[in-house]
């Protein structure tokens, strides 16, 4: 069955500021092993953005069977300086439940 995943954390710091970054990943079959592409640019900080694209690594399973994949990189280099970032995919109890 194809999936996608959800992500949003923070760059780190650089220049004295940081980016959220988010999005949803590329559409994958839940086989052993799979990757998803991500990609998109950050939120605006300090009048500008970055942008990231990348692969997550393979799924790390958990109790219940939902998996997560770590997402690592850097963003562009733009004015000077880029991000490094070091987060993971959102689990479906991660995200919010309408009551």
């Amino acid at each position: 069955m194809l999936h996608t995943h959800r992500f949003s954390f923070l760059t780190n710091r650089a220049k004295n500021h940081r980016h959220r970054m988010s999005g949803f990943t590329t559409y994958k079959a839940d086989v052993p092993g799979h990757r998803h592409v991500f990609f998109g640019s950050t939120t605006l900080s300090l009048d500008h953005v970055h942008f990231f694209t990348n692969v997550t690594g393979p799924p790390v399973r958990v109790r219940g069977g939902e998996h997560f994949h770590r997402m690592r990189g850097r963003t562009s280099f733009i004015l000077g300086h880029s991000h490094a970032y070091n987060g993971r995919s959102q689990l479906d109890r991660d995200l919010p439940r309408n009551r």
